[in-house]
This record gives C-alpha cells, structure tokens and sequence, in this order.
C-alpha cells in the first residue's frame, strides 16, 4: 500500500513471546483504521501463523461500528494465558488505544 495514499504506523508490542510488530494503515482522511498486519520479530513457526491468522480476524471486526470495535478489542484483553506479557491483551489494549485517539479527531 502506498504511504502517500494510505497513512500507517507500525509499533513494536513487547510480550513475553517476544516482540510483535502492528502495523495499521488508516483511510485516506485518517479518521478510521483501513487494515491492519501483525508479526512477530522472527521469521515462521506456529506463533506467526497465529498472528496471521489474528489480523485476518482483526480485519473483519473493522467492518463494524466503531462502538462495536472496542467492544470487541475489549473482549481482547480478557483473554489470558501463563505468560505476564500476555500477547493477545496486549494487542487489544494497543487497538483500543489507536480507536480511542482516532475518535478525539
């Protein structure tokens, strides 16, 4: 995708798992996320395939309202496992961030 066209941000999410990399590119007039990619700092394995698969997923939810986003990016960061960086929290409390300074625009 074209920076010039679509503006993006990509920021580094530090987790147990290691270090996950999201990049949300915005619609033209930077007023909502347009689609957004996660992967992790190394290459392959079943961890990237899981990111893959959660940006797919990540994607359809941009489809909804932007109330019925955060409420799913919400639902996100209930999701808990062993690890303290849990990686699926972490990418909701960062997806809800990106929503909530989208809606002081």
């Amino acid at each position: 995708m074209d920076k010039d066209i679509y503006p993006s941000e990509t920021r580094q999410i530090k987790t147990s798992c290691g270090n996950i990399y999201a990049t949300v590119v915005f619609s033209q007039d930077k007023s909502k996320i347009f689609k957004i990619f996660f992967h992790y700092g190394k290459a392959g394995g079943c961890a990237s395939a899981h990111l893959t698969s959660l940006s797919s997923q990540v994607s359809k939810i941009l489809e909804m309202s932007k109330d019925e986003r955060l409420i799913q990016f919400s639902e996100m960061t209930g999701i808990s496992c062993h690890l303290p960086q849990n990686c699926i929290k972490k990418i909701g409390r960062y997806l809800i961030d990106v929503e909530l300074r989208l809606k002081g625009r």
